[in-house]
């Protein structure tokens, strides 16, 4: 060991250890660098020591007052052990929330808390993974500001990502019947969950304290939240999960004096909407999800009115003006450009009818009844599929026309299109093996493969949209059969 070693770093050790700030008081007015100079190999200040002995409170809030004087207690709270540990770092392992306040108030920088070590680990990440002191996770969360919005470019995603919800679990700290700690700790990532629709983590934090159900989120309700985001696997599972329910769903807001009905009433965000396909689809998703909440709550919440005096129903409408809008469109150019597909292939299949292919004499074949039976399959099925498309065309194109009707004329005027389409393609092939007959057999094959073509083009453009349309309009509903 060298001299200095042996005449102050194992003074300010045992100085340290024995809570003795004025055997190196003395040594500290001659040397003051030795406050901040790292004593050993792994580079740890006196603070940090200090720190880590969870006892030497007299040593700490002198060493801090005199730092404190000489405008040297930020570079004292930033200094580095060799593993990237600050002194707050020392204080969270050991849960000392003595020194970690004074130090806190005396560098007034409370974002210290969320400093990382080499290893990705912040103090408040310590507080929670050793379970010293669940007091001293409280205080740090409190300090990070990570459940408002962010005062710095430290994002609130970081916190509530790897193994920060796991630690405070694995410490027990989801365990505190008080709600108020519970949603401290919890809340960021519970608001993350919701927005993200993970909604297993909200199980785990519901079972655990299931008067998170009251939290909010900028004065709204977990419960309203997850209405708010359009996110049915969360809302599902806290319906299912609470007996209050019924008075989740009544609430009305104090300030806004509106209710869940009015939540569900409102647009929902872009990138919920934008999963579904098409304006139209997208209208009639919002009305599955008004019809649903409306279907809840209380008869009076239906028609009362909030701050501004709008019902439900109106917040809706002047919600979705431009949404009902888009539906319209979309509608209108799909029926369209289908309605002049149809208009051709009646116009085909009706003349073909009155030009019997190959003569009287193929009367009695095969081919012939096949040509006739798929031509009036060919002519109903497009006159069907036109005045389908027509009744679109010519709707109202209320709100509520996007919930059922205009979705079903629009899945059945395609599904009697691809009839259509297909039993033409079938009337092609009879005419050829008609006319044909025995004749160049080699053309006659290559030519009827080539007419399903048209039909499997048909069948990989329009076959997503129409089994959306089936599901979305027939299909299981996204909210489960309530008892």
């Amino acid at each position: 060991m060298g001299y200095q070693y042996q005449q102050t770093d194992l003074r300010i050790y045992k100085a340290v250890f024995d809570d003795n700030w004025d055997f190196v008081s003395n040594t500290f007015k001659v040397q003051p660098e030795l406050r901040t100079n790292p004593i050993n190999h792994r580079l740890e200040t006196p603070l940090m020591i200090a720190m880590g002995t969870n006892r030497s409170h007299n040593f700490v809030r002198n060493l801090l007052s005199s730092l404190s004087t000489d405008n040297l207690i930020s570079g004292a709270v930033a200094a580095e052990n060799d593993e990237g540990d600050t002194a707050l770092h020392y204080a969270a392992k050991v849960g000392n929330m003595i020194d970690a306040k004074l130090l806190i108030s005396c560098s007034s920088n409370p974002e210290i808390a969320l400093h990382k070590d080499k290893k990705g680990n912040t103090p408040l990440l310590y507080a929670a993974s050793l379970g010293r002191n669940k007091e001293m996770l409280e205080y740090l969360y409190s300090l990070t500001g990570v459940f408002s919005p962010p005062k710095s470019e430290i994002s609130t995603q970081s916190l509530v990502r790897g193994h920060l919800f796991n630690n405070a679990i694995d410490a027990g700290f989801l365990e505190k019947s008080n709600h108020d700690t519970a949603w401290t700790i919890f809340g960021s990532t519970i608001a993350t969950a919701v927005e993200y629709g993970i909604y297993e983590v909200i199980e785990e934090c519901v079972i655990a304290c299931p008067s998170v159900i009251w939290s909010g989120f900028e004065e709204l309700l977990l419960f309203h939240e997850a209405i708010k985001q359009r996110r049915e696997q969360v809302y599902n599972l806290v319906y299912q999960m609470t007996s209050y329910k019924a008075l989740v769903l009544s609430h009305v807001d104090d300030k806004t004096n509106e209710n869940a009905l009015h939540i569900a009433a409102k647009l929902a965000p872009s990138n919920r909407l934008n999963t579904i396909t098409g304006a139209a689809l997208q209208m009639q998703r919002e009305l599955q999800w008004f019809e649903e909440i409306k279907s809840f709550v209380a008869p009076s919440l239906k028609r009362a009115a909030n701050s501004d005096g709008k019902t439900p129903r109106m917040v809706f409408i002047d919600e979705h003006k431009k949404l009902l809008k888009e539906g319209k469109e979309w509608m209108k150019d799909t029926a369209s450009s289908s309605t002049v597909v149809a208009a051709l292939i009646v116009t085909m299949a009706f003349a073909a009818v009155f030009t019997l292919p190959g003569g009287e004499e193929n009367k009695g074949k095969i081919a012939f009844m096949l040509f006739i039976i798929s031509d009036a399959t060919a002519l109903f099925s497009s006159a069907t599929s036109t005045l389908l498309f027509l009744g679109i065309l010519t709707s109202r194109y209320a709100e509520k026309d996007f919930l059922h009707v205009l979705p079903k004329r629009l899945m059945s005027g395609l599904f009697t299109l691809f009839l259509s389409l297909a039993a033409t393609m079938i009337t092609f092939s009879a005419t050829l093996a008609l006319v044909l007959q025995d004749q160049l057999k080699w053309i006659a094959v290559p030519l009827v493969i080539i007419t399903s073509i048209p039909v499997g083009m048909f069948v990989l453009l329009q076959y997503p949209l129409l089994i959306e349309l089936f599901f979305s309009t027939y299909g299981p509903s996204i909210f489960p059969t309530r008892e």
